[in-house]
């Protein structure tokens, strides 16, 4: 299979290496999309693993299957979380798998043609995709995950002003979801284009960053932000 292998940002290398095959107890699927992480892209973060494939957002099909897994079939389609959970540690022994002190990522990442997941990643990090959510869809999961958590842990409700700063995917997915709940939404960030964007996504009044947002604040909507 051929597996893209990244050695940093301006080497990476389309490589064939063998199709891993599943035990018993593991599955193996086909990637059929994958997105584009910001920290795929951080070099300090991921040059001391280097080369490795990367790739955690992703969309994939069920190719074949353990005689024991009994949960998934081939054809099925799939979202496979990020990271494959200890099931030792505090966080996963209270469902927090994303947040597992012991790193133990899939091999290979998604930029991949096949993914093996393993037996614990098969029964606490595969979910399967409703039909109408398209495979490129699927590779919004992971970081929408991440803003519904945040959001929730914030205490976000109806008829609040949230202030996103920032409106790169996580804070234009921030602006998306706040809408859902009716709040007021005011998004600030540096680059117009992208406070146009977060406009269209729902935004009710756009600033730039780097003027004084507290006093843009008051302008707009005559008291402070109740989350930011």
């Amino acid at each position: 299979m051929k597996v893209a292998l990244w050695y940093n940002n301006k080497d990476i290398r389309i490589k064939n290496v063998p199709t891993p095959k599943p035990n018993k107890k593991e599955m193996l699927v086909k990637v059929i999309s994958c997105g584009i992480c910001g920290s795929d892209i951080v070099e300090w973060y991921r040059l001391p693993r280097a080369p490795l494939v990367q790739g955690h957002e992703i969309g994939a099909q069920v190719l074949t299957v353990g005689k024991s897994v009994k949960k998934y079939k081939p054809g099925d389609r799939v979202f496979i979380a990020p990271k494959v959970p200890c099931m030792k540690c505090y966080y996963c022994k209270n469902g927090h798998y994303p947040q597992c002190l012991e790193v133990k990522e899939r091999l290979p990442g998604g930029f991949a043609e096949y993914i093996l997941v393993p037996e614990i990643l098969i029964e606490n990090g595969t979910y399967l995709l409703p039909q109408d959510i398209s495979f490129d869809q699927s590779t919004f999961i992971e970081p929408l995950a991440c803003v519904v958590r945040a959001q929730r842990l914030a205490g976000v409700k109806k008829g609040q002003t949230v202030l996103v700063i920032g409106c790169g995917m996580s804070g234009l997915l921030n602006v998306k979801l706040a809408r859902t709940k009716g709040c007021r939404i005011i998004a600030a960030d540096i680059n117009q284009k992208k406070l146009e964007i977060a406009r269209q996504m729902g935004a009710d009044i756009i600033t730039n960053a780097a003027d004084d947002i507290s006093k843009q604040l008051v302008k707009e909507s005559c008291k402070k932000a109740d989350v930011v």
